[in-house]
């Protein structure tokens, strides 16, 4: 597998694997999420209690892994998002 295809499948990893045979992953992006920013994560099982996981950046932003492992056993989580969009704000990288 190249490095490109491993990145886009996985994201940044540690270069170890896990006891499932995937690579292990850091989450040193969630520190760069910007003040009054929430980013809601899906497909990455990071619950151990059957909620949603939040984890705050030392930017001020915070992700919110709602993948709670519904397909393997776990429970069913959803997000509820407000509409119309509480205010757009333009983030470029």
């Amino acid at each position: 597998m190249t490095y490109l295809l491993s990145r886009a499948l996985f994201g940044e990893t540690t270069s170890r694997m896990q006891a499932d045979g995937y690579p292990e992953r850091t989450l040193n992006w969630v520190n760069h999420i910007p003040n009054g920013y929430t980013v809601y994560c899906g497909h990455d099982q990071r619950s151990t209690n059957g909620c949603p996981l939040t984890i705050p950046g030392r930017a001020g932003g915070r992700a919110i892994f709602v993948d709670t492992g519904a397909g393997k056993g776990g429970h069913l989580a959803w997000v509820d998002l407000p509409y119309p969009p509480v205010e757009e704000k333009l983030f470029v990288c």
